[in-house]
């Protein structure tokens, strides 16, 4: 007996000499306390939690004492106790982790987004189809634009009308003068207030932008006009994402004049944090013969080929200053960005043998104040000016043009700038059981007051005599000439209620309605007298959203989504001038519903896995018509539906995206007056891909990177009006089309490779390598189509200090 229980003595001494008690703190890189953090032994189920100032104490032992810490939103660490008592942690946000390769696919599911509720949400609980990509990737991939980043995203797909590649989306060809996206910078609208349009090429840089958040599908109930088919937002790096100041630098010197200049300042002051950037970048194009809409004869009498002039440059300035301390809360951006471009194929499908210029300036001023009234009461105050300047100096017709009818050609020159001012007061209250509640009002005003010059060398209002030359440049009334100091007004406000879990864990529910009025004052310059005349157009946008959440690893979501597009001053208002084509009396609103289903499945903490469908009607939409003298107008309605399916894999220093889009045509009623021109195809899906596709990898290995990526594209198909008829051959001297009756499919490749040593990266880029002929579809009957660019190689350097 007395050895037995010396023999339990004994065991149970080593057991408690075994066991022992370590405490620690956890805080955030800037040394705040972190409450709530599980802190829990590896292969056990022992664990514990921080108090408010951070602290935890948990019994280990040498054979247990691998510690796991966790908690939403920021990176888990695993950390092994040493002999010490003590084990201090600091834990990383997610969003501050600068290499996408440090993180787990895991982890990049987590990352917040805030587009889609106004308050911050996982991607996967938040109630819309939305991706997020890092700054990182647009590194990796050497994505400098949001046009570079949506082409490798399911759902959207290179487009192009006039002078400039645009994105395409689910099923809509779109123009340069409005792709039907809302790009959102800091949560603030970015919008060309004249044309509508996003700028999504390279004049909107990536190098001062944390991360991008794309949401596909109609955005109105939040946002407004314009959020049609998706809604980009770029969150800019704060000086809170670095510990010390930053110097980052990226110049790309590439072939065909292709180069790229961006800086990038991070600093840091007792009082204010101050983020600034600037940008510059030139291209010369893609040099090559086609013919045009002129169809002007060679002497040989075959229809004759010019070079269309695609060069353009421009660049971007932008500044944030934030306030500290006291003034927290508070804060400034500028933003100035200058393009300069040329019209391609001609604004009137002429190819200009004359030196041409179309030079914009935006400037925008920012305020913005944020402040926590209370723990669940948060308010935003913003208020933005913009002023956007023209320089334009346009040639529509070549010399000699119209068997020598106008013999200098025919331009414009245009000088003139347009002033607006959005506000926007909003309020978010989070109820019991994370519930909140958001809601806001965003007043917006448009104002032109004339222009600085206006002049042409050819009477472009005289149709009686067939709008002649003139011997000497002539004045031109004002640009805009139905609203000169009458300022449009639009005011919307929205309410939207998300559940949080007052359904319960697994369901929540997302519901909200934005009302838009949009009213002005306006000339009628149809009448001698030019009565003063008023109009408006008015919309309600409501969703919902109902997300379903089984388990950790699966989201099943069902959206009910509409969206608008109120028409633009150019649509609207222009007069005096060939450059626009303006339709005040006809113009209606286009509209947009969905339906969508979508699946979200993390397969395993290294792949994720996703599928989404939409049905979706879009009503009105709005073009350039040939059957209402090129006037803007409502052409047609369209339903289409569609899959986007996705896989994303990222383990150890390897990354790998994959997805594609389906579409299918259910239905589309053209308008009587259009019937000529643009024929009916009930299902056959014309203008657009009915199919694409997206496959990226990327290595990392020590120093070196090497990442693939390539895009695919579906042939494309013509309308029936699309085609020259006999007679109109033999006019040409020709015996077939003077293009493929469809856009043949293909393919593009790009490839990069790069070692850094230190804090220098250095590397070259191909784009296109496979040196493929990629054309984009010009819809309508014309004889040529778009042809992107060529092989392209690039030597690049980017410097971090």
């Amino acid at each position: 007996m007395k050895t037995i229980l010396l023999f339990l003595l004994f065991f149970t001494s080593n057991f408690v000499f075994a066991q022992r008690i370590l405490f620690g703190f956890v805080t955030d890189k800037s040394g705040n306390p972190i409450e709530n953090v599980r802190v829990s032994l590896i292969n056990t189920n022992f664990q514990t939690f921080t108090n408010i100032e951070g602290k935890y104490s948990i019994e280990i032992s040498e054979e247990n004492k691998i510690l796991e810490f966790s908690k939403k939103d920021f990176r888990t660490q695993e950390l092994e106790a040493t002999n010490e008592k003590e084990l201090n942690v600091t834990l990383i946000l997610l969003s501050d982790v600068k290499d996408i390769f440090d993180l787990s696919l895991e982890e990049l599911m987590l990352l917040e987004v805030v587009s889609s509720t106004k308050f911050a949400q996982k991607q996967s609980s938040a109630p819309n189809v939305i991706s997020i990509v890092k700054n990182d990737a647009t590194k990796n991939f050497a994505w400098h634009s949001i046009n570079d980043v949506l082409f490798k995203q399911a759902g959207f797909s290179p487009s192009q009308d006039y002078d400039r590649i645009t994105t395409g989306a689910r099923g809509i060809p779109e123009g340069w003068n409005n792709n039907h996206l809302l790009l959102l910078i800091d949560g603030i609208p970015f919008n060309s207030t004249l044309y509508g349009t996003a700028t999504t090429n390279e004049f909107t840089p990536l190098i001062f932008t944390k991360t991008l958040e794309i949401i596909k599908g109609p955005g109105s109930a939040l946002y407004g006009s314009n959020a049609t088919n998706g809604v980009i937002t770029l969150n800019s790096f704060s000086a809170n994402d670095f510990e010390t100041n930053k110097i980052f630098v990226n110049i790309q010197n590439g072939e065909k004049n292709t180069n790229f200049y961006d800086i990038l300042g991070i600093f840091k002051t007792n009082l204010l944090n101050i983020t600034s950037s600037l940008s510059y970048f030139c291209t010369d194009g893609e040099k090559y013969s086609s013919f045009d809409g002129s169809l002007e004869m060679d002497s040989t009498n075959h229809l004759k080929k010019f070079e269309p002039q695609n060069e353009r440059f421009g660049g971007y300035f932008f500044l944030k200053i934030e306030g500290k301390e006291k003034i927290k809360g508070l804060s400034m951006q500028i933003h100035s960005q200058i393009t300069n471009t040329k019209t391609g194929h001609g604004w009137l499908w002429n190819i200009p043998d004359n030196n041409e210029n179309i030079r914009d300036v935006h400037n925008h001023f920012v305020l913005k104040f944020q402040k926590n009234i209370s723990r669940n009461f948060k308010t935003e105050i913003v208020a933005k000016y913009s002023l956007h300047f023209l320089d334009w100096d346009m040639w529509y017709y070549r010399k000699g043009a119209f068997d020598n009818f106008y013999p200098k050609g025919v331009n414009e020159y245009l000088k003139t700038s347009f002033n607006n001012i959005f506000l926007r007061l909003q309020f978010i209250y989070k109820l019991p059981k994370n519930a909140v509640l958001v809601c806001a009002a965003e007043p917006n005003f448009f104002i032109y007051t004339g222009d600085n010059q206006h002049f042409s060398n050819t009477d472009l209002l005289n149709t009686t005599e067939g709008f002649p030359p003139l011997n000497e440049n002539r004045s031109l009334g004002a640009y805009l000439e139905l609203i000169k100091n009458k300022p449009t007004k639009n005011i919307g406000s929205f309410l939207q209620f998300s559940t949080g879990e007052i359904l319960g864990k697994y369901l929540q529910l997302t519901a909200g309605v934005r009302y838009d009025i949009n009213f002005f004052d306006y000339s009628d310059v149809s009448l001698p007298e030019k009565p003063v005349r008023s109009k408006k157009f008015d919309e309600i946008s409501p969703r919902a959203s109902l997300v379903i959440a089984p388990t950790e690893k699966v989201t099943l979501k069902i959206l009910a989504l509409t969206a608008f597009r109120a028409p633009s001053p150019t649509e609207l208002f222009g007069y005096n001038t060939w450059a626009i084509a303006s339709n005040i009396n006809e113009l209606k609103p286009e509209r947009i519903k969905s339906l969508e289903l979508a699946l979200d499945y993390n397969v395993n903490k290294f792949l994720n896995f996703r599928i989404n469908s939409f049905y979706t009607i879009s009503e009105g939409q709005i073009g350039y018509s040939l059957g209402n003298n090129n006037l803007s107008t409502n052409i047609y309605d369209l339903t289409n539906a569609g899959v986007e399916s996705e896989i994303l894999f990222t383990k150890n220093k390897f990354s790998l995206f994959l997805n594609a889009t389906f579409l299918k045509k259910i239905d589309e009623k053209i308008f009587e007056n259009e019937l000529e021109y643009v024929s009916l195809h009930k299902e056959k899906l014309t203008w657009t891909p009915q199919m694409t596709a997206n496959l990226g990898a990327s290595w990392n290995i020590k120093q070196f990177q090497v990442s693939l990526q390539g895009h695919f594209q579906d042939k494309v198909l013509r309308r029936d009006n699309d085609f020259y008829s006999n007679d109109e051959l033999a006019s040409m001297n020709l015996t077939s089309q003077p293009r493929p009756t469809e856009v043949s499919a293909w393919f593009s490749l790009d490839m990069l490779f790069s070692y850094k040593y230190r804090f220098v990266k250095f590397g070259i880029l191909g784009t296109n390598i496979l040196n493929s002929d990629n054309y984009l579809v010009k819809s309508m009957k014309f004889p040529f189509d778009y042809k992107m660019d060529g092989r392209r190689i690039a030597f690049f350097i980017h410097i971090e200090m």
